[in-house]
């Protein structure tokens, strides 16, 4: 038989289980999408590393070149007389932190959780 007195109330026992659903629901679901806009924005700055990569490379080969330090105006000149579209970058992105190196380039880029220098290493 059905006991009238309980209609429509709930008990703390009840309570608790919706509280652990929506708390897992939370951390499954929620939690994790700004660790993937991370690793999205990570990996789409190390794509452009790696563009920036071969133009420095053909600016170090510049006998131009070899007393000063490149900086990204310079790559983007050469990236635009090679008649090739724009880098586009995310947002978060330390343009005066570029720095370029015989076999790496860098840049600091702004995360969820703080800043990270992002580099791309040449593998020869």
């Amino acid at each position: 038989m059905r006991n009238h007195k309980r209609d429509g109330k709930i008990t703390l026992i009840e309570l608790l289980l919706l509280a652990c659903i929506f708390f897992f629901g939370y951390w499954v679901i929620v939690a994790p999408m700004s660790k993937t806009d991370d690793m999205v924005k990570e990996e789409w700055v190390k794509n452009n590393l790696s563009a920036i990569f071969d133009v420095v490379d053909y600016i170090n080969k510049d006998e131009s070149f070899i007393s000063k330090e490149i900086t990204l105006n310079d790559v983007d000149a050469l990236y635009a007389n090679w008649k090739r579209e724009p880098l586009e970058w995310p947002k978060g992105v330390l343009f005066d932190t570029f720095k370029a190196e015989t076999n790496k380039v860098s840049i600091v880029v702004e995360f969820s959780t703080g800043t990270n220098q992002v580099t791309y290493v040449s593998s020869f």
